[in-house]
């Protein structure tokens, strides 16, 4: 883990991995529009970087446009600095899958969990190199799920709420959060309440802050939002369908859910699990979506090593994806993941030279990841769900966590 830890940091002080980076710099210092609490968090950085190094301004050309830049030791430390709270959050989660796994199961199964976690190249690019503030509400929503399975009903709604605040994914888990909860608690009218209010306070803190810097307006989720994707988008039909996919797809998870919780008692975290995968398979997702399941796969993985080839292949393609769509890779849009030249002085125009090629035949490959990639996640959420109603030791599984 030490070594873990020395690579992670040093590759996040010389890796200046993509436009996303200069675009968190440049909105926590107010040159672009955005908001949020990871941008303030982000600002904090900014400000503590300046006083390390007595600087008055940033790097602006840097930022702005200059994509292959001369690494110096205050542009290293910036780098640190401003991937520092996504670092933080990522030991963190770390130290929560041990703990989860380590009580339930064995210190052996919860030092797997941790490597797959925390050497994961997935999480190493989405969390050290581009530092996205997804990895902030998927730790939220990880501890506002143990939390549950402890039956500490109002941190786990508090986190829950705060998870929200930040990523407004987490309210796709409040029907599973009350279906699978409210039959394990006595006072079921005040746990309903309980939630309500947290998530109601979650909602208004991210509608706040996203109406504020204009990235989300309110009337925005009738036409994009967590569950909303029009279905000209999907079958390209005519514009004015506003009716999704996704949406009919959760509503039928949900009320499978209802249904089966009225049988026997659910798993809370394999049900979490698997609405997250049949939603990431019919949502069209960004790559860096992909953090929000996956402390619950390393989980999953940690107590049924049976789906290990399922998972290094959603893994897998997931970063073939992410390749051929984000700036962060060597991709079709030209820009390296190591956007300065190390030996080479001619490793902008070699770099656009292998974008101009892949921008031949990118799309197809595109099709063809995400697509085998979302088959793959739907066939991994059928599966866990179908372990889980033949394991003979399921059903008490909830309460076992609990009171060990």
């Amino acid at each position: 883990m030490i070594a873990a830890v020395v690579f992670k940091l040093t590759a996040a002080a010389l890796v200046p991995s993509s436009f996303e980076l200069q675009e968190i710099v440049l909105m926590a210092i107010g040159r672009e529009g955005g908001g949020g609490p990871w941008v303030a968090i982000e600002n904090e950085m900014v400000l503590l970087w300046m006083w390390l190094t007595s600087s008055t301004n940033l790097p602006i050309d840097w930022a702005r446009t200059v994509p292959f830049v001369k690494l110096n030791g205050d542009i290293s430390l910036l780098l640190v600095l401003t991937r520092l709270p996504a670092f933080l959050t990522d030991v963190a989660t770390t130290l929560v899958l041990y703990l989860v796994v380590r009580s339930s199961s064995s210190a052996e199964r919860a030092r797997l969990a941790v490597l797959v976690w925390f050497l994961n190249p997935y999480t190493i690019f989405a969390v050290e190199l581009l530092a996205v503030p997804d990895i902030l509400a998927a730790f939220m929503t990880l501890v506002a799920t143990v939390l549950a399975l402890y039956r500490k009903s109002v941190f786990s709604g508090v986190l829950l709420g705060a998870g929200i605040a930040l990523k407004l994914y987490p309210v796709l888990l409040v029907p599973v959060f009350l279906i699978v909860c409210l039959p394990m608690v006595r006072r079921k009218w005040l746990f309903t309440i309980e939630y309500a209010a947290f998530i109601g306070l979650g909602l208004l803190g991210y509608f706040s802050w996203a109406s504020a810097a204009g990235a989300l307006p309110i009337s925005a989720l009738t036409t994009y939002g967590p569950t909303l994707q029009p279905m000209d988008s999907i079958f390209n039909t005519f514009p004015g369908a506003r009716i999704s996919l996704v949406t009919v797809v959760l509503v039928v998870t949900y009320a499978a859910m209802y249904l089966g919780a009225r049988r026997r008692q659910l798993n809370l975290a394999i049900v979490v699990l698997a609405t997250l995968l049949i939603y990431f398979s019919f949502s069209d997702p960004y790559p860096q979506y992909f953090l929000w399941p996956l402390p619950f796969l390393v989980i999953d993985l940690a107590c049924s090593k049976r789906r290990g080839v399922l998972l290094t292949t959603l893994v897998g393609l997931q970063l073939v994806d992410w390749f051929f769509v984000s700036d962060g890779f060597l991709t079709p849009s030209g820009y390296s993941m190591l956007l300065f030249a190390l030996k080479s002085q001619n490793l902008g125009g070699y770099s656009l030279s292998i974008g101009m090629f892949l921008d031949q035949f990118g799309d197809f490959w595109v099709v063809i990841a995400s697509t085998l990639l979302y088959a793959i996640s739907l066939i991994y959420a059928l599966d866990v769900i179908r372990w889980w109603f033949i394991s003979s030791d399921s059903v008490d599984y909830a309460s076992e966590v609990s009171n060990s």
